[in-house]
């Protein structure tokens, strides 16, 4: 399932014909969008459970602070992305990337 902002979701449901008890969706949706992101969405390390990771891909994670600090994440696997921690601050902020969500979320 692919990342899509909010708009685009509530636009979905509308031409499906979203009933009125699909608003709890909507509204986890709007939440789940609005988190903040974190490293453990994206990678994990031996003291994090691998549930924790929201996105598919291979991604490594670096970091640079020899000017200002920098960290961001690359998707090794089939397709190259890379996201810079300090340009995004909420999933929202992801969308339109492309990103795909793992199907347990």
């Amino acid at each position: 399932m692919k990342l899509i902002s909010l708009s685009d979701f509530l636009t979905e449901k509308i031409e499906t014909g979203c009933a009125v008890e699909q608003i709890g969706k909507l509204r986890k949706y709007k939440d789940f969008l609005k988190q903040p992101l974190k490293l453990e969405m994206f990678i994990c390390s031996s003291s994090e459970s691998k549930d924790k990771i929201l996105f598919k891909g291979d991604w490594r994670y670096s970091i640079d602070d020899r000017y200002t600090y920098l960290c961001w994440l690359t998707d090794k696997s089939e397709t190259y992305k890379t996201i810079t921690f300090n340009e995004v601050k909420t999933i929202e902020d992801l969308c339109g990337s492309g990103l795909e969500l793992k199907e347990s979320v």
